[in-house]
């Protein structure tokens, strides 16, 4: 199972079925850790959206980006390249479903 799919996996868990579960302190907490961590998940994403050519693979990314977005720091949006790397993909795919 490629690892993006464990993340995205991962997040659907901690964030969707146990939000119930959890008190709101407790998911705050996990929320404060898991940015602490978010470096080496958002770099890999990054890097597979700027290198990968499978669409099972792109797709799985972005549902992976789109699961951890409301906790995604600010930053990794306004200040790296992401926003430019979506773009260009979107436009490629445009490109491509019109082609």
């Amino acid at each position: 199972m490629p690892f993006i799919l464990l993340l995205h996996l991962g997040s659907e868990e901690i964030f969707d079925y146990s939000a119930e579960q959890m008190t709101q302190v407790k998911t705050k907490n996990l929320k404060n850790s898991m940015c602490g961590e978010f470096s080496e998940i958002f770099q890999l994403c990054s890097e597979v959206l700027q290198k990968a050519n499978k669409p099972s693979l792109i797709k799985a990314t972005l549902n992976t980006l789109l699961r951890f977005l409301n906790w995604i720091p600010l930053g990794y949006i306004f200040e790296t390249g992401i926003v430019e790397t979506l773009r260009s993909r979107v436009s490629e795919a445009f490109v491509c479903y019109l082609g």
